[in-house]
């Protein structure tokens, strides 16, 4: 009997300290449709199902657990509100395995354009333009301030995806040929490097031919990353400020 009550206590624990529940919390909400936040039919489902999380009964709390599961991320409003209440760690334990259920789902069937190979670009305030031929393989861009002066400019190719927020270039580098991608922050105020993270992407792959598209987009203040490769999909999230990976996900 002590061992299974020690147990019992250890369980919990393991997500008690759970460093990125708001982060996921966040990153969900980005890749659920917006309608289906909104339905109120799902959030009342929701609210029940909640309820019974509290209730005396195991069995009734396991299958409330369930029923969420299966519910989807329409109960994400909720979920938010209930653990930002900093619940009781039986409570907690039982919310971020509602979570982690929800965030090991590939968001792709919400959003499948990130997948694509047309690559994803968002300038911001800037804009960047080709100095010449672009192709698969190389080229150069130089990026162009609002009065229209060059203040940087980098080699690359046809499929690189980037965003610009404030004054920073993040700028996806990989082959579209070869496995891999890696991420760089330029200050475009200076020029200089910020940080450059590689990304764990599928691993290591032994391959002849082969084809590779990155994706990547800002959202949540954070970066997020949608690798296509032949061998696989992948979906990783960096921290803006300094590129240390904060969620990595194979997709199916």
């Amino acid at each position: 009997m002590r061992v299974a009550v020690c147990v019992l206590l250890l369980i919990p624990s393991l997500y008690a300290e759970d460093p990125l529940p708001s982060t996921k919390l966040g990153w969900l909400v980005h890749f659920t449709p917006q309608e289906q936040l909104a339905d109120t039919r799902l959030q009342f489902r929701a609210g029940r199902a909640l309820q019974r999380l509290a209730d005396p009964s195991l069995e009734t709390r396991d299958q409330a657990e369930q029923d969420l599961v299966a519910l989807g991320s329409a109960v994400l409003p909720q979920l938010a509100e209930i653990l930002e209440a900093e619940p009781a760690p039986e409570l907690r334990f039982r919310l971020l395995r509602v979570l982690d259920s929800f965030w090991r789902q590939p968001p792709a069937a919400a959003f499948p354009e990130r997948w694509e190979e047309h690559p994803l670009r968002d300038n911001g305030a800037y804009q960047i333009e080709a100095t010449g031929e672009v192709g698969p393989f190389e080229g150069r861009y130089r990026v162009l301030d609002a009065d229209s002066q060059e203040v940087y400019a980098f080699d690359g190719h046809s499929q690189q995806s980037w965003c610009v927020r404030a004054e920073v270039l993040y700028l996806t580098e990989f082959h579209s040929m070869s496995s891999g991608c890696s991420v760089a922050a330029i200050d475009l105020a200076d020029g200089a490097l910020l940080w450059r993270a590689q990304l764990a992407g599928l691993g290591r792959i032994a391959h002849s031919k082969y084809s590779n598209s990155v994706n990547l987009i800002e959202a949540e203040g954070e970066l997020a990353v949608f690798g296509n490769e032949a061998a696989g999909r992948y979906y990783e999230v960096l921290a803006s400020e300094d590129g240390r990976q904060l969620f990595h996900m194979l997709v199916p």
